[in-house]
């Protein structure tokens, strides 16, 4: 079974030669090929590839689904493999991914989570807690769980049938294609494909990237639950539903990220006797920097939230 494994990079040779290193390690005993997708790179990322033996496919066009469509694209393998170039995955991830598809030939995809190496300690918290609930999910609330983008296997003869990754997308192109590839076949959760990933993501902000993420991806799971490719009225209940989803879930990420962002100055108040916990006074410019915070979060919600407009004739 002729696996392609492609990893998009972007300015990467920091983290890339650890990524390859262990895909070059791997104890599957069948043929495989790397493939880089280096999307415009600025430095030496498609050296680096070179040097470990990979295949470097350049896309010019910035955009994480532009370089994973390219990199499929030009892979050979009956099986297209999916990682992220700060992502290491364990030596047996190739031969468990062939057994999977051996096992079970109704599959179109398997997948597995990933853990933080590193980042805040709340990220590292979040994705354990992922890590214990996902084999609860794929079995209980199988269309709640997809693939993430560092660690998937799809079938590439399914994966050329519902046209690869879509483009058009600035991020959740990873759970727009399992969603798809659900329709043709079974999406397969294989713990043992676990992968131990960078946290760098999170390092800047932990909740307005946890937000972003999380509104994506119930987003699109609503969407294609609802088939919004179908009737006009059918695709007027599902944009409403998803708008309020996605305002909920924006509020609360909003609401996070103003409160940590704002570092409102505070001044402690004489406490009681009895009190165990100091008092704080909220000021009104605190106050005014959360609102506006709550205003720009929300503000491009309003389309969605509407009716749509019925067809004429």
């Amino acid at each position: 079974m002729f696996i392609s494994v492609v990893v998009p990079a972007y300015n990467e040779e920091a983290v890339l030669e650890d990524c390859l290193c262990a895909l070059r390690e791997q104890d599957y005993p069948g043929p495989y090929e790397v493939i880089v997708a280096d999307n415009a790179s600025t430095d030496h990322t498609a050296s680096v590839a070179r040097r470990w033996g990979a295949r470097v496919v350049r896309e010019p066009r910035r955009g994480i689904a532009y370089a994973r469509q390219a990199g499929c694209a030009a892979a050979r393998g009956v099986i297209l493999a999916g990682t992220d170039a700060d992502t290491i995955v364990p030596r047996h991830w190739l031969s468990s991914i062939a057994r999977r598809f051996r096992e079970r030939p109704d599959a179109t995809v398997a997948a597995g989570y990933f853990l933080l190496r590193d980042g805040p300690f709340m990220a590292r918290a979040l994705t354990r807690l992922g890590d214990v609930l996902s084999p609860v999910l794929a079995r209980c609330v199988p269309s709640a769980w997809n693939f993430c983008g560092n660690n998937y296997a799809v079938r590439a003869n399914a994966f050329r049938a519902v046209g690869g990754f879509n483009v058009a997308l600035r991020y959740g192109e990873d759970v727009d294609l399992c969603l798809r590839l659900r329709r043709l076949g079974r999406v397969v959760y294989a713990p043992e494909m676990r992968v131990v990933t960078s946290g760098r993501g999170y390092m800047r902000n932990l909740w307005r990237s946890t937000g972003v993420y999380c509104t994506d991806y119930v987003w699109r799971i609503l969407s294609h639950q609802f088939r919004l490719d179908s009737s006009a009225e059918r695709r007027s209940r599902a944009l409403r539903l998803s708008g309020l989803a996605v305002a909920a879930a924006s509020l609360m990420t909003a609401s996070l990220w103003a409160t940590s962002s704002a570092s409102p100055s505070a001044a402690p108040t004489t406490a009681a006797p009895h009190a165990s916990f100091p008092t704080q006074v909220v000021t009104r410019e605190a106050v005014a920097r959360i609102l506006e915070t709550y205003q720009a979060r929300v503000s491009g919600l309003g389309s969605l939230l509407a009716p749509a407009p019925r067809r004429q004739g």
